[in-house]
């Protein structure tokens, strides 16, 4: 099992940063581990396509279901990304090449991948790093004696 340091914003988290003009920690790390998961993108697709498929997962449009597959709302339209990236969108129909919503899948999962951090332990101590000392618990007061 695995937990990430910070959970992925939800689209309403977007929403409330945009509307109050706050950015948090979370979603900095989240658009930085978007950017991040789409450098090696870059050259592979349309830069155009693929500026737009940053935004959407930046943006908390994408949401993965527990199959693989995905829902990614582009506008007002959500779009149904299949598992093996085929996308239910006119322009995935029309040319057959990788769409910015099924873009914006990978993005997505390649950024909670860089985010991703182990629930337990590793199993040998880091290069010079102290072993954790073992928790002793404090003496327990002395009881009064009755006089």
């Amino acid at each position: 099992m695995s937990t990430l340091p910070h959970t992925a914003p939800s689209r309403l988290s977007h929403l409330t940063a945009e509307l109050s003009g706050h950015t948090d920690d979370t979603r900095i790390a989240w658009q930085r581990a978007c950017t991040q998961a789409a450098e090696p993108l870059r050259g592979q697709h349309d830069e155009d396509r693929l500026r737009k498929a940053l935004t959407l997962a930046q943006d908390g449009h994408v949401e993965v279901e527990d199959d693989g597959s995905a829902v990614v709302t582009s506008g007002q339209t959500p779009y149904h990304v299949q598992a093996d990236g085929a996308c239910h969108c006119p322009d995935f129909a029309r040319r057959r090449v990788t769409c910015k919503h099924a873009l914006a899948v990978q993005l997505h999962q390649h950024a909670l991948d860089l985010l991703w951090v182990p629930e337990e332990p590793l199993a040998a101590p880091l290069p010079g790093a102290e072993p954790p000392k073992a928790w002793t618990p404090p003496p327990a007061p002395s009881q009064p004696t009755a006089r």
